[in-house]
């Protein structure tokens, strides 16, 4: 095996792509503050795309046992400014050619993974939890993924 085989097989499996419904999930070199890599959905049709962080950067902070009012309000500037939108906690790109696809898809890993880094430090913790109900909470996030659409 060549030397350029071997790093392909092991960026594949570092950073692979898999079919999530009616999209495709790629896993991106990005990682939240949980040390969590950054997954984004990338739909679309025949010529056009778009991506979207499925909301994984709220996970984050459900998955820690923060609760967050207003979410979009947030951090509305911080995503429009890169020239996202965010609806519901999920941030996404407007429709673009396969041509840009590549820079929308570190775009948007990049955006999520600074507006979890942000909320975790600006948010509060609860200091009083009911470990069960964190333990769903992690589940919930880290496992529900495949019931998204």
């Amino acid at each position: 095996m060549s030397q350029i085989e071997l790093l392909h097989n092991a960026l594949d499996e570092c950073f692979p792509i898999s079919e999530f419904g009616d999209g495709v999930r790629v896993v991106t070199h990005c990682l939240y503050p949980g040390n969590n890599f950054v997954r984004v959905i990338v739909r679309g049709g025949k010529d056009t795309f778009f991506v979207s962080d499925e909301g994984n950067a709220f996970s984050e902070l459900s998955a820690a046992g923060v609760s967050i009012e207003n979410p979009d309000v947030l951090v509305w500037r911080l995503v429009s400014d890169k020239g996202l939108s965010i609806r519901n906690g999920v941030i996404t790109s407007p429709m673009v050619g396969a041509d840009a696809l590549g820079v929308v898809v570190a775009l948007v890993a990049n955006v999520s993974m600074e507006v979890a880094t942000w909320l975790f430090a600006h948010a509060r913790i609860k200091k009083e939890r009911d470990f069960k109900s964190v333990v769903q909470q992690f589940l919930k996030a880290r496992f529900n993924e495949s019931v998204k659409h």
